[in-house]
């Protein structure tokens, strides 16, 4: 268990360093349409989990996996009963839901690598948005794995089926002229 322990390596200023399933993996630095659409996710999940879950937390950066991975997802959402499981910059079991948004370079990781960790760690949701594409997958755990719970893309407004009343407008998540 990683209850107290600190996992930072700086590269340089900016880039991210995560152990995935047993690989240290580095990446640059987002690019600004990135920060731009994971910033409107963030707003979009706080407005609404404010309202069905006061206690629970939508957060960027924070760190968990199991013993094999350590990963940084983009953003985490962490229920007001999993709020013992936030230390300083990590959590110590997998959040409610993780929410990767996928740059060109990161694609494939995210979609293969990051997916089948946060399957094995039991994640209950998986998002994975692509600004350049403009889609969002969005992946409920069952007890087979992971199942495609809703998508949209473009202009779309997306219903998630197991979170009653959330509503996505996609187009507000774009980066326009990015």
């Amino acid at each position: 268990m990683r209850d107290e322990l600190e996992l930072e390596i700086l590269i340089e200023p900016g880039y991210r360093l995560e152990l995935l399933a047993g690989q240290l993996v580095w990446d640059r630095p987002a690019e600004v349409a990135h920060q731009r659409c994971t910033r409107r996710l963030q707003r979009m999940l706080e407005e609404y989990f404010s309202q069905i879950d006061p206690r629970g937390e939508v957060l960027a950066s924070v760190g968990f996996g199991p013993e094999d991975s350590f990963l940084l997802p983009d953003l985490i959402y962490i229920s007001g009963e999993q709020h013992q499981l936030l230390r300083k910059a990590f959590i110590t079991e997998a959040p409610t839901l993780v929410a990767e948004i996928s740059s060109p370079s990161t694609r494939e990781k995210d979609s293969i690598l990051k997916f089948s960790i946060c399957e094995r760690a039991r994640v209950q949701h998986f998002w994975l948005l692509d600004y350049a594409g403009q889609r969002l997958q969005c992946y409920a755990l069952t007890e087979k794995g992971y199942a495609l719970a809703t998508e949209g893309a473009n202009n779309n407004i997306l219903h998630h089926p197991d979170f009653a009343g959330l509503s996505l407008e996609l187009s507000a998540l774009w980066p326009q002229g990015s």
